[in-house]
């Protein structure tokens, strides 16, 4: 078969007749003319935008935002959200992958505690994950670099960056309430995750140090792993009491004994010995930097015993609990 060649349109030709369409090209590639006059195109590029990157990293293998608890898994997957397109550099320039129906699967070998970058690059025509570890919880041990604006792995710019993970004590990857332990470079999400202390009550008789709200209760401690320090977070504390004593509850960034007076709003409440309950709220906002982190409901109160309010076994109108905000 002969080779087709057309000539290149400095401007748009006429418009066809009706029930007609017409095909040409410009220095940008190909484009059509509908009937109406309307311009489609360009309908291929020399060089893929670096920019398009239509995929999100998730636990689950079916859902690219998951709605449920993603606990205990060894695999992660990189899947088609807003489209499943990739733009990878092949060392030269940029080219458009295709990331399948079902997306792109990984199942490494994960150590303990330990923070990864994950990457994405071709390996013929098919698109590949990979990781690599951090040295620490909030250092990397290879630096990111931008090529063409895209960041990638230095000394390996075909390695686009994906998003960043996190392992648990077991060797496992979770992104569930209060363990948000998947971070995604593009397409992030928003979410809120409660915890609700359901304790009935119990009694703190201080001596003015601070320390994990309810001994420690899961309720008051959110944990994360963040990528890129892009945007801040928020949290709030909701905590119900009697009025026998003087304390202060407050949230604190990755401590369960001090806090940041510039992040956070603490409450401080005194007592008149009445019996009397009362909530009170304190929040916090900031940008936690990378790596990962937890934000920790702490209090303290002075040598009288006070009483805290859980559910209050569904005696009290108020439950008290905490909130955090964040992206994935």
């Amino acid at each position: 078969m002969a080779d087709l060649t057309m000539a290149e349109q400095a401007s748009t030709p006429s418009t066809p007749a009706s029930g007609s369409w017409r095909l040409y090209f410009k220095s940008d590639g190909a484009h059509y003319l509908d009937d109406a006059g309307a311009e489609i195109g360009p309908l291929g590029e020399a060089v893929a935008p670096p920019s398009v990157q239509e995929g999100r990293l998730s636990l689950s293998s079916t859902e690219s935002v998951p709605t449920s608890d993603q606990t205990a898994k060894t695999s992660i997957y990189l899947l088609p959200h807003r489209g499943r397109r990739i733009s990878l550099f092949n060392g030269t320039t940029w080219a458009l992958y295709d990331l399948g129906a079902t997306g792109v699967t990984l199942a490494p070998t994960l150590g303990a505690s330990t923070v990864y970058d994950v990457f994405a690059y071709a390996s013929g025509s098919t698109v590949t994950l990979e990781i690599l570890a951090w040295s620490s919880g909030t250092a990397r041990a290879t630096a990111l670099v931008a090529q063409d604006g895209i960041l990638s792995k230095t000394g390996a710019l075909t390695r686009r960056y994906i998003g960043t993970i996190y392992t648990n004590g077991s060797s496992q990857l979770t992104d569930a309430e209060r363990a948000r332990f998947v971070w995604n470079k593009d397409n992030r999400v928003d979410y809120v995750d409660w915890g609700h202390d359901g304790t009935s009550s119990w009694t703190e008789a201080g001596n003015g140090t601070f320390s994990a709200i309810n001994s420690g209760d899961a309720a008051w401690k959110h944990e994360f792993v963040i990528g890129l320090d892009e945007e801040p977070m928020e949290a709030s504390a909701h905590l119900t009491f009697d009025d026998a004593g003087i304390g202060t509850f407050v949230v604190a960034l990755d401590s369960a004994t001090t806090y940041d007076r510039t992040a956070a709003v603490w409450f401080r409440f005194g007592g008149s010995g009445t019996g009397a309950e009362f909530m009170g709220e304190t929040k916090w906002a900031g940008r936690p930097g990378i790596g990962v982190h937890y934000l920790q409901g702490i209090s303290t109160s002075d040598t009288y015993t006070i009483t805290f309010f859980g559910d209050g076994a569904g005696t009290h109108t108020s439950q008290s609990g905490m909130f955090s905000r964040g992206q994935r």
